[in-house]
């Protein structure tokens, strides 16, 4: 079997653009601090997570937390949601622990 990984790269790109554009559109139509671009930053912290860029992911998850917070108020569901997938982030960036 052949190597997996530009595939995986392209299919990951075109993922990558079709979120971005997917938020752009959503900002324009619902404005920056609705819920649903909450939503999207976060599939984007996903992807971003899920290859291993961290860095990238963080202020995403920042930002989509912040949105739902304030959208949803920090007892709902979806805030909780977003700060458990901003601090799996951070623990991720944090550097190991040593005794």
């Amino acid at each position: 079997m052949g190597d997996q990984k530009p595939v995986r790269a392209l299919r990951t790109t075109r993922i990558r653009a079709f979120d971005e554009r997917a938020l752009q559109i959503d900002e324009e139509t619902y404005g920056p601090q609705h819920p649903k671009i909450a939503t999207r930053l976060s599939n984007l912290t996903l992807l971003f997570k899920d290859t291993n860029r961290q860095q990238e992911a963080e202020p995403l998850a920042v930002r989509a937390a912040e949105i739902m917070e304030a959208s949803l108020g920090p007892d709902h569901p979806d805030t909780q949601l977003t700060q458990d997938n901003l601090a799996a982030i951070r623990a991720e960036l944090a550097p190991e622990a040593s005794d």
